[in-house]
């Protein structure tokens, strides 16, 4: 199903005039950020958290690339090599960012449903080990 809309985003983008803006695949969203693809190029790009979109959508967005620098304590997590095992090495700064395309399924809001539908210390379990957080309740 990835490779059919990467083939609509890709013809779209053939066919397209715009210079100044161009449409990325949303691979990968968590709260405050997503990565996004465009040929085969993976992107960081921060998010604020009222953004609706989620993965599969296709947008187009008008900004700046530029240089990822996230840093880095001793002896801590390392997410920009963690990004970089993913193929991301570059960021993209948003002026303007628009949905052209949702996937008609939205993984995350089932995924939500369903673990709602599970008994309370089951429900907690499952939410750390998908979002390594604890669930609302």
């Amino acid at each position: 199903m990835i490779t059919i809309v990467f083939l609509i985003m890709y013809g779209i983008q053939i066919g397209s005039s715009f210079d100044q803006e161009r449409l990325f695949l949303v691979r990968e969203k968590r709260s405050t950020w997503m990565m996004v693809e465009q040929n085969f190029h993976r992107y960081y790009v921060p998010l604020n958290p009222g953004d609706e979109m989620d993965v599969g959508d296709i947008l187009a967005i008008s900004g700046s690339i530029g240089e990822l620098k996230i840093t880095t304590y001793e002896s801590m997590f390392n997410f920009q090599s963690y990004l970089a095992d993913r193929g991301v090495h570059s960021i993209i700064h948003i002026e303007s960012m628009e949905t052209m395309f949702r996937f008609p399924f939205r993984f995350s809001s089932i995924l939500h449903h369903r673990i709602d539908l599970l008994d309370p210390n089951v429900r907690d379990a499952v939410s750390q080990w998908l979002w390594n957080r604890r669930h609302p309740d």
